[in-house]
Parts: C-alpha cells; sequence; structure tokens
C-alpha cells in the first residue's frame, strides 16, 4: 500500500492543479449539483456500472478512475450514501451530459440558438457514451433521426448500452472518425478517460487506428435525402476539418465546441469563416463556443425515422 499511495497522489494533483481547469471546474459543479439528481437504484453488469433516476431512464458506464477521488470526498454524506464512488462517473455524467447539455458544462447550451423539436435529425460528433444522445432521441420523438457518431473503441459498446436502455430505435451509430476525406487515422487516448481522445492532440499518447470518413459520406448513408436540423460537433481540435468534409450538406443549425488550438492554430475562426463562406449567420463566444445558422424558413419536414 505504500508504494502505490505516491503515484495515487501524484495523479490527483495532475488532475487537480490550477492549470488544468477543464477538469476541476466543471467536475467540482457538477459533483454539488447531484444532490438535486440522486438515482433510485445502483447495480453491476459485467464490468459496468448503472445508475436508474426519478425519470426511468438507467445510464450504464465505467467505474469511477480513481482520480476523481479527491472531488468525490468532499461531497455531503447524504450524496455520498447514495452514489457510491465506483458509480460516481455514471452518475456525474448524467449530471453533466443528460441534464446540463452544454458543450462544456456550465457553457453555452448546445441548443442555445435551436430547439430540438418532434420529428427532427440531429447529428451529434463526437457522441461518448451516449448520455446527451438519449437526451436528444426523446427530444426528436418516434418520427426524428439522432445520428451519433463516436470512433473512440471504449465508448462505442457503452453508447450502445445506453441508446438501448432508453430509445426506442431512432438513434443510428455511427463507429467512426469524422476527417475531411475517407481513409484511417491515430487517434489518441488517455487511459481510462473516454472523452480525452483526439485525431491532433496528444499525438504522445497511445493510439488506435480507427475507419474516418466524411460528414457528406456518413449523412448520404445515415439520413439519405433528409435534412439535417441541428449538427453538434465536439472533436478535440479537428472541428474544421469535419467541416471540410461536409460539401454537400448544409445542417440548418449547428453547435461547435472549437475550444482547442492543435500545432498553435485557433481553430474556432476557422470554422467560422468556413461556414461564413457557407452562407451561415454565426457567433462565436469566448471559448471558442460557435453557433451557425442558415438564414430563411426552414423548409417542410419530411422525415423517415429509422434505427441503427
Amino acid at each position: 500500500m505504500g508504494t502505490e499511495k505516491p503515484s495515487f497522489l501524484s495523479r490527483l494533483r495532475f488532475a487537480l492543479k490550477p492549470g488544468n481547469p477543464d477538469f476541476i471546474a466543471p467536475v467540482t459543479k457538477a459533483s454539488h449539483d447531484l444532490a438535486r439528481c440522486l438515482p433510485d437504484e445502483i447495480g453491476q453488469e459485467g464490468d459496468l456500472v448503472w445508475i436508474r433516476t426519478h425519470d426511468g431512464l438507467t445510464f450504464f458506464n465505467k467505474p469511477s478512475p480513481d482520480y476523481y477521488w479527491r472531488v468525490y470526498r468532499t461531497l455531503p454524506r447524504a450524496v455520498r450514501s447514495s452514489v457510491p464512488f465506483t458509480h460516481y462517473l455514471c452518475a456525474l455524467d448524467r449530471v453533466i451530459r443528460f441534464d446540463g447539455g452544454g458543450l462544456m458544462y456550465g457553457g453555452p447550451k448546445k441548443q442555445r440558438h435551436y430547439t430540438v423539436s418532434p420529428g427532427d435529425i440531429v447529428a451529434e460528433m463526437g457522441a461518448y457514451r451516449g448520455y446527451y444522445a438519449v437526451r436528444l432521441a426523446r427530444e426528436v420523438g418516434p418520427e426524428g433521426v439522432v445520428i451519433a457518431i463516436e470512433p473512440h473503441p471504449e465508448n462505442v459498446p457503452i453508447l450502445r448500452k445506453n441508446v438501448q436502455a432508453n430509445t426506442s430505435g431512432n438513434v443510428k451509430i455511427v463507429q467512426k472518425g469524422v476527417w475531411s476525406k475517407p481513409g484511417s487515422g491515430r487517434f489518441h487516448i488517455k487511459p481510462r478517460d473516454g472523452q480525452a481522445g483526439s485525431l491532433i492532440l496528444d499525438r504522445q499518447r497511445p493510439h488506435v487506428e480507427v475507419p474516418l470518413d466524411t460528414l457528406d459520406n456518413i449523412l448520404a448513408e445515415t439520413a439519405p435525402g433528409m435534412d439535417v436540423d441541428l449538427m453538434i460537433i465536439q472533436l478535440n481540435g479537428a472541428e474544421a476539418h469535419a467541416l471540410r468534409g461536409m460539401q454537400q450538406h448544409r445542417p440548418r443549425h449547428l453547435a461547435i465546441a472549437a475550444r482547442y488550438s492543435p500545432d498553435g492554430v485557433d481553430v474556432a475562426p476557422e470554422c467560422v469563416a468556413i461556414l461564413q463562406e457557407r452562407g451561415y449567420e454565426t457567433e462565436l463566444l469566448e471559448g471558442g463556443f460557435i453557433f451557425g445558422d442558415l438564414p430563411g424558413p426552414a423548409p417542410a419536414k419530411d422525415h423517415s425515422s429509422g434505427s441503427e
């Protein structure tokens, strides 16, 4: 035990140091918001844990990594008695991703410019482990379609599990990376962290080879002849590459988190320029959050629903 403690503490210091606000600020806020959404039931199935909440939804996830412990132990006792540490990440992701619905927790909402309605077609990337895809599926209803795009090989089985547990067949899952051209590429991952993968960032990290495709190809396969009402793009530095691979389709509304600057290049202005060249009205918020909207009334809907 004495040999493990320094390594454990060093991981905590890295996760919680002031230079890493992307972790500590949203996690701390969401942790204390847990008191308003405690699970009614908890359990474990194989190597996954699950929670069931007051609205009847069941979410699966990996057990909490140990670097979350220092935040967890600050929670009120009533919260910790309802949410054991193993289930903490599962419950936290419910609060951050399903309830929060932001491009980051406490940041601008994904539906800031456009509110999803029944019958809509929505594309989300990266879909992570499906928490927001489940929310979208409930909002678009049986006549709508959610296209959930996620390349991380550890996330996709959990994404499928959450979709199957909470939706009625209106979510299409695409296990690909989004890029400017088809092919394959190195997807760099942080072990035991399903949200930190990137085709561009952190090239010193371990990687897996993933199939790549353009949004034009993905949309042609998953929503042929349909107009996408809302597209959500969160690709950890690859947002401009995704837009360059979408020449034939024009979603009515986009919400983009272009928060990172790979190789010192600020992605957000590049994304704004691409959208404006294509006739979008844009809003760029501090932090690299972009919203794009096509002017004029939306065409009449003629959607056909489908499942993966």
